[in-house]
């Protein structure tokens, strides 16, 4: 998974930040929501769940493969090098992304009053004052499945304690 988001990050940088640079070829990266019946958010995996927890509703095939041939169409016609694209189908209001400044900018979004807090099942880090290694200690037994007590998932790498790389993934990003 390394190389593929090193990749990804290479193709965006050069998609976002390429116009003006002698390019050898066109740029066009595509930032793709989750699909829902291929991949790894196919239904019936916890990739599809999350997704859809999180706001992100999974494309359908063909309505994904309509979405690359206009972005091809979209490439191929005279203009910078560069051209990034991103194809999604998001409940905004469920999204971790609502808060985003663009948002505002685009037509038919509207968040009456909705609050960070307002996602369902959202998890929020312990924020009790006292021994920050008790904090981590807290906050790792939150995640880990079946991980009642410290002494169980003490020395335990987080695959070890039920938690698999998409999860792994997720408590990093609500350790940050």
């Amino acid at each position: 998974q390394t190389n593929y988001c090193a990749a990804n990050a290479v193709i965006d940088h050069l998609a976002a930040f390429g116009h003006g640079c002698e390019l050898p070829c066109r740029v066009l990266a595509i930032n793709w929501g989750p699909w829902g019946e291929a991949g790894m958010a196919k239904v019936g995996t916890k990739a599809h769940e999350l997704a859809l927890r999180d706001g992100d509703r999974p494309l359908q095939t063909s309505v994904a493969l309509q979405c690359l041939a206009a972005a091809l169409h979209m490439a191929a016609q005279p203009q910078q090098a560069a051209l990034q694209l991103c194809v999604c189908d998001v409940d905004w209001e469920r999204s971790q992304w609502r808060t985003l400044p663009l948002l505002k900018s685009v037509g038919g979004l509207d968040f009456k009053g909705q609050s960070e807090t307002a996602r369902p099942n959202s998890v929020t880090a312990v924020v009790s004052p006292g021994n920050p290694q008790e904090k981590v200690e807290d906050f790792l037994l939150q995640h880990a499945k079946g991980g009642k007590s410290w002494a169980r998932v003490k020395q335990k790498s987080l695959n070890q304690v039920g938690l698999d790389s998409l999860e792994i993934v997720q408590v990093r990003n609500l350790f940050n």
